[in-house]
């Protein structure tokens, strides 16, 4: 069929509330880019029921047998219980669901019943005509910017600390999204500007903590909006997803072989919604056709393609030739990591926690972010002085990944602050672990200092816990050797597996976590404080 014919059956509700579902429909239809039309009951292809009241179950029942159920769609409360081929459920508190959510499903259905070849037809977009054009100048010139459009929220955008400020939800921006960013108001100011408009909120949440009131009552009293700061590059990631429209960014083909390097960090938002998580795990573990990612999921081809589309505009793609070579080298460190791990995560019920530990710019932080499954969870801020000349950001509480094999086995990896003045997070982070990647950075003046500060702190865990020290940064200085580690600790009678540890390369710290599992003589694992 060319378009499919979209009704909602009259129910039990007002019409109040046919204008709501209606307005959500519309939206979504729109970002859909044709295929759907709104009709009339006695003129359709299918028919919607929105489940919202006990007198809508029974309207639902009576269709039953009127209606094959590949025809009915239901947008259903979660608080009811129904089974149907087409079914989306949403938190009753909501009181509708979400446009993204609807548009997704109504995805599904149109790929059910059209051919997929209709994709081959709407060719590329160019996303610099929509609002992400504006984000790109934005990023460039670091000019402030207000950015105003007829039924949304205000965006006010600050390139210089990476971040906007909004008040109200992400999806009150979709028509904001979808126009031509020259149609939007767009007001360049300095960044104090911005700072004094939503500088309130801090003081709002203060005040409302003193007297132990809700945040949001304190808002409501004051009759002023609730700002919230975001990244920059989740609102990248919102624009090309919702601007995609089952269009393909310029020079990609739906017959593409792609590879995800990272999970996107956004996939642990709710917003986005837990089902984009498995089409992630499949690109994530393999390089694939959106074609061939069709075929072996549930998600449509429009699902798809927004997907690869904003995780492209992260630069978190690769495609082709590199991207088989990446799966390939991939494949085979995370077999031989799955092997070694096979008999303690039997032991541990699938859960591995792994701390890596070290000294600022021993390389927790590019180790996780080497092997995690998704970008890291990271705690970074701007260093002390002291710590500058090393790095411009430090981690100040844990970074945090995963690697996921198949099994249920999982690695949870927590990395340690760098600063001493940290040092609790790391006692914290080592309860109930089962083994550390302990990183020494061979370019620091006394290396051999660090090993002994490291050991001694942790000293009351080491009993319980599998150690390896990976030594790092031996490209720029290759004194001292990991012979001269080894004889270090053997004078001190501790004897603990020493590798060599490039923290940027996949396969580097894959051989070092492996190295946990591999028997060590036996070891005196003491404070070094009181070793002679």
């Amino acid at each position: 069929m060319d378009k499919i014919r979209l009704a909602i059956l009259n129910y039990a509700g007002t019409t109040k509330d046919y204008s709501l579902i209606h307005e959500v429909l519309v939206k979504a239809i729109s970002l859909l880019d044709g295929g759907w039309v709104l009709s009339e009951p006695a003129d359709t292809d299918l028919m919607l029921v929105w489940v919202n009241a006990e007198a809508d179950i029974k309207i639902l029942q009576h269709l039953d047998g009127k209606y094959p159920p590949e025809n009915i769609i239901v947008l259903v409360s979660n608080e009811y219980s129904v089974s149907a081929r087409w079914q989306l459920s949403y938190p009753k508190q909501k009181n509708l669901p979400s446009i993204l959510a609807v548009t997704k499903l109504l995805s599904r259905v149109q790929a059910h019943f059209s051919p997929v070849s209709r994709f081959e037809t709407r060719g590329n977009f160019d996303p610099d005509q929509y609002f992400y054009g504006l984000l790109q100048k934005a990023m460039a010139d670091g000019v402030a910017r207000i950015c105003s459009y007829p039924g949304c929220p205000d965006v006010y955008l600050l390139p210089k600390e990476n971040s906007f400020y909004l008040s109200g939800e992400m999806e009150k921006l979709i028509p904001m999204m979808v126009v031509d960013w020259q149609d939007l108001t767009v007001t360049s100011v300095n960044d104090q500007q911005i700072i004094e408009k939503v500088s309130y909120v801090q003081f709002s949440a203060r005040l409302s903590q003193y007297m132990f009131l809700e945040e949001d009552s304190i808002f409501q009293t004051l009759n002023v909006n609730k700002y919230k700061r975001y990244s920059l590059n989740e609102l990248v990631w919102f624009s090309i997803l919702i601007v995609s429209r089952g269009r393909l960014l310029p020079n990609m083909q739906a017959t593409d072989v792609v590879l995800l390097k990272q999970m996107p960090e956004y996939l642990r938002l709710d917003y986005y919604a837990r089902e984009y998580k498995p089409l992630a795990n499949c690109f994530c573990g393999d390089a694939l056709s959106l074609y061939e990612a069709s075929a072996i999921t549930q998600f449509s081809l429009y699902e798809i393609i927004g997907f690869i589309n904003a995780c492209k505009a992260l630069e978190l793609v690769e495609r082709g030739e590199a991207a088989l070579k990446i799966v390939q080298s991939k494949k085979s460190v995370r077999s031989d990591l799955e092997s070694n791990y096979a008999s303690v995560g039997s032991a541990l019920k699938g859960r591995i926690k792994i701390v890596i530990a070290g000294s600022v710019g021993s390389g927790k932080t590019a180790a996780i972010a080497a092997i995690s499954d998704f970008s890291p969870i990271s705690t970074e801020t701007r260093p002390s002085d002291s710590v500058t000349r090393k790095k411009s950001t430090t981690t100040v509480a844990m970074d945090y990944g995963e690697i996921r094999f198949r099994n249920d086995l999982k690695i949870f990896l927590y990395g340690t602050p760098g600063q001493k003045r940290f040092d609790f997070m790391g006692q914290i982070l080592c309860e109930n672990a089962w083994g550390m990647l302990l990183l020494i950075d061979n370019s620091e003046n006394e290396p051999f200092t660090e090993i002994d500060y490291y050991l001694d702190l942790y000293a009351r865990f080491l009993p319980k816990l599998k150690l390896v020290i990976g030594i790092t940064h031996l490209d720029i200085c290759k004194s001292p050797s990991l012979d001269d580690y080894a004889d270090y600790l053997a004078e001190r009678g501790l004897y603990f597996p020493i590798v060599q540890v490039d923290a940027r390369d996949n396969a580097s710290i894959a051989n070092a976590l492996s190295s946990l599992t591999q028997p060590i003589y036996p070891m005196r694992a003491v404070p070094l404080k009181s070793v002679g």
